[in-house]
């Protein structure tokens, strides 16, 4: 017999003195279920091939052409298999080339491992780029450090941790929901099993685990060295579950400094219904296997300490937060012309944005609420609306009335998670029969319907919202754009008296659209409102050519200025000009036919002027 196989059989046979050492320790100390002796079988077995001189390898680099997910088939999927298994991520029906549920959470399980978020278990161009970094250093079936266990007859102390332990799992994501530390003293220990109970604690919700988990991992360090279905558990007759789960590669060194942090991470699916989310589950780990340096099988427990964890609708978390608001570049209230005579012209009512914060956002209907001022039920001004984003048109509504118009959307809007984006309401007019009349859009939170990446509906986290100007149509006239208003305190003497009274200059641009136009010289195309006293005269003058009349003419197309002035009576008190429509006509013998508002109020008023 030669050395090697010398130390091969003496290696062997300290590996059943093992085995008849922990069948000899647990008989006496209680029962050990099949699944328990299962795993202490398997936890012998990798040590007699580590004895014999077995090692991991690493996985044949492969290089993907395309992102993975559920329902991919072909060659890739098995090397994407045959690289989790490697990994030691559970996928129970092997390397099938299928990609399938149970591939799709060892891929998950390998995400939150390698620090890929989120862990959502589709293999794209992020974990791609993860799996070329690996390969391309060699990395090996990923272990958490040195296999090799050494000292002498040691042991293991377990007491929880609960940093960064969360009580909520939200639907499709993962959360660690149990911590615990392993300190090994006298000797380098190797945990090779925990025990993982979970116990539906409340009456609330449904108590069918798969309800709630797809899967668990065990971490250490950072590492994943356990993965389990939770299909796998095993329930009691009191409808708790539990399942011993066998780790791999968990060595602990010798040495307070040296303490390895487990975590329990909970991946949830996205079967939770609104009964469920109120539903606690109990978790708690017990039962630590491990080998000290002379290969004896022990068994610890931690201090009994359990932690609760729920999993929540990913809309119901506080990480969930949109916010709408109004754009920038949304027109501020103005007048705007409309063909006389062909429907079809677009005006621009509102603009505005929505921002995505936790999820990835969409919404299938939006509705507006409009104003046209004239508190009917019908809105005759228009012939339809269209929602657009960007240059694109999202949907059209030819069915609205003058109070609000909603749009259901044939294809969901998506705003991907920590985006903004920007959408516009715009009127299809009909030809203007309606001169000065208006429209007013607004949109609020409560007229989206908001869904998260899991298609629930978002209810809270919502701010915000979108209130347009009102827009004022006409059809051939006058365009008035202001220029300048000014307030001045005059002081005068009259009989050797100082006295006091308020001059008020309006300079503003008047625009022909559609046909020449004629003013009225006197201050009888102006109508305005003197807030507070009387006037003591006017003027109107202009750059515009006078026609025969003595009327000014402004030519279609053409832009001229106009200066209006009001000075007050001698008096005391607070005075402000308000400037109200503007009169012209179409030929110049007669020039009010046609008037148009100073419109909004707001920019057509003065400052106030205080006379003592």
């Amino acid at each position: 017999m030669t050395t090697a196989n010398t130390s091969i059989v003496a290696k062997a046979s300290v590996a059943f003195v093992a085995v008849a050492m922990m069948l000899s320790m647990v008989a006496p100390a209680k029962a050990a279920t099949i699944e328990e002796l299962q795993a202490m079988i398997a936890q012998l077995t990798a040590q007699l091939s580590s004895l014999s001189g077995s090692t991991t390898t690493s996985t044949a680099s492969y290089t993907f052409t395309r992102s993975l997910t559920v329902g991919a088939q072909g060659a890739d999927v098995t090397a994407l298999q045959n690289f989790l298994i490697a990994k030691g991520h559970t996928i129970a029906a092997g390397a099938t080339g299928y990609f399938g549920a149970q591939t799709a959470s060892a891929v998950a399980a390998w995400q939150a491992a390698n620090g890929i978020a989120p862990a959502a278990g589709y293999f794209g161009p992020v974990s791609i780029a993860k799996y070329a970094s690996m390969s391309a250093t060699g990395s090996t079936t990923g272990s958490t450090g040195s296999t090799a266990v050494t000292g002498g007859a040691g042991s293991a102390t377990v007491t929880n941790y609960s940093s960064d332990v969360e009580d909520e799992v939200a639907t499709n994501d993962s959360e660690k929901v149990f911590g615990f530390k392993v300190e090994a003293d006298d000797s380098d220990v190797k945990l090779t099993n925990v025990k993982i109970t979970l116990d539906h604690s409340n009456p609330d919700g449904s108590d069918i685990i798969t309800r709630y988990f797809d899967s668990f991992d065990v971490t250490m360090n950072g590492d994943v060295v356990a993965t389990v279905d939770a299909s796998d558990f095993t329930r009691n007759s009191a409808g708790n579950y539990s399942k011993n789960v066998a780790l791999k590669d968990a060595i602990v060194k010798e040495g307070s400094s040296n303490k390895g942090v487990f975590y329990v991470v909970a991946h949830a699916n996205d079967t939770v219904d609104s009964a469920d989310e109120d539903a606690e589950w109990t978790i708690s780990a017990a039962d630590f296997r491990y080998t000290d340096g002379t290969g004896a099988i022990l068994t610890t427990d931690d201090e009994d300490t359990t932690e609760t964890v729920s999993v929540i609708k990913l809309a119901s978390s506080g990480d969930v937060k949109v916010k709408l608001s109004l754009a920038t570049d949304s027109p501020d209230a103005a007048t705007v012309k409309v063909d006389d005579d062909n429907s079809g012209d677009k005006v621009t009512l509102l603009k505005f944005r929505i921002k995505a914060e936790g999820t990835d956002v969409s919404f299938d209907e939006i509705t507006f609420t409009l104003d046209d001022g004239s508190g009917s039920t019908t809105l005759e001004t228009v012939s339809e609306f269209i929602l657009m984003k960007g240059s694109d048109v999202v949907e059209t509504e030819d069915d609205f009335s003058a109070t609000s118009t909603t749009f259901t959307l044939d294809d969901e809007e998506v705003i991907d998670e920590d985006d903004t984006v920007t959408y516009t309401l715009v009127a299809k007019m009909n030809k203007n029969t309606w001169t000065n009349s208006s429209l007013k859009a607004t949109l609020a939170n409560s007229g989206i319907n908001y869904m998260d990446a899991n298609g629930d509906d978002i209810t809270t986290g919502l701010s915000g919202s979108a209130n347009g100007d009102t827009m004022t149509f006409r059809g051939d006239g006058v365009t008035l754009a202001k220029t300048s208003i000014t307030a001045t305190d005059i002081t005068k003497t009259a009989s050797s008296t100082d006295t006091e009274y308020a001059k008020f200059v309006v300079t503003f641009k008047v625009t022909a659209d559609g046909d020449d136009v004629y003013v009225a010289s006197t201050t009888d195309a102006i109508a305005h409102t003197l807030l507070g006293i009387s006037v003591a005269g006017s003027a109107l003058t202009s750059t515009a050519d006078k026609a025969a009349s003595g009327n000014y003419r402004v030519n279609d197309g053409e832009t001229e200025t106009f200066t209006y002035t009001v000075e007050t009576v001698v008096g005391t008190g607070t005075y402000q000009l308000v400037m109200d429509t503007f009169e012209f006509g179409t030929t110049d013998a007669d020039v009010t036919t046609g008037s148009q508002a100073f419109s909004p109020e707001a920019t057509w008023t003065s400052d106030a002027v205080i006379l003592n």
